[in-house]
């Protein structure tokens, strides 16, 4: 799932101009917060401090990036958009650091092959909530049943405005990624980047976007992350790691 999410694209999914206008003004200033050389406003959110990178994602962390997440007052397009999806995004322990998860898509798909994503896809009539879409797809794709859920983060339409996209932030725990078996005709690679390099403002920048907003972009680690994955990874990042 690819695309930005601009108040005109929201409004005409029938939500209200008012909270949309509210929920947008908040997230794009702190999208843009920590990208460097791009904003004024690139030291307003101060970047982690290694001792809160390491421990982010102990008990205590998860603790407070749940609570962080409960206290959004979360975009919700499921009542606007009847097709449903939903993405995990996935915490863990790699490399004895904490990341997070991607995979990058099979370069045999027909649409957004060899693309930097999140594990996800349509919900199934079989699932009983969104939630329970995100896990599955996770098994699916990368070989992993096994999550502690910390809470959903705002719905973002799909690029065509038909499908509302749902992030479901999970904690892994510890990831041996040669040990995960990736699902082959959908996934390429599945790869980490450390919390360090992404809370990292040389590594995020923002680029022009012809549908909206510009996008946030993220560099530094084996693949460049753009486009939803990486708007859905600045947002959370922005919101529940990196908070003034």
């Amino acid at each position: 799932f690819h695309g930005g999410i601009p108040t005109e694209q929201l409004q005409h999914c029938g939500q209200p101009a008012g909270h949309v206008e509210g929920v947008q003004q908040r997230h794009h200033s702190r999208v843009g917060a920590l990208c460097s050389d791009h904003s004024s406003a690139a030291t307003a959110i101060p970047k982690p401090s290694m001792e809160r990178i390491l421990h982010c994602f102990d008990e205590s962390g998860r603790k407070e990036i749940a609570a962080a997440l409960s206290a959004l007052p979360r975009l919700d397009l499921s009542r606007r958009m009847p097709r449903r999806a939903a993405v995990l995004l996935p915490l863990c322990i790699a490399n004895n650091t904490p990341s997070v998860l991607f995979t990058l898509r099979s370069l045999s798909l027909n649409r957004h092959s060899g693309e930097v994503s999140f594990p996800g896809g349509m919900m199934d009539p079989t699932d009983p909530d969104i939630t329970a879409t995100a896990l599955r797809e996770c098994s699916e794709e990368i070989g992993l049943s096994q999550a502690e859920v910390l809470g959903l983060w705002h719905d973002v339409p799909n690029k065509d405005r038909n499908v509302a996209v749902t992030p479901v932030i999970a904690w892994l725990g510890n990831i041996d990624i040669a040990q995960l078996t990736p699902c082959a005709d959908e996934v390429q690679e599945i790869f980490a980047v450390d919390l360090k390099t992404l809370v990292d403002p040389a590594n995020r920048s923002l680029q022009a976007s012809s549908r909206g907003p510009a996008m946030p972009v993220f560099a530094g680690g084996k693949h460049r992350i753009w486009g939803l994955t990486a708007y859905i990874l600045a947002g959370f990042l922005n919101d529940c790691v990196i908070r003034s």
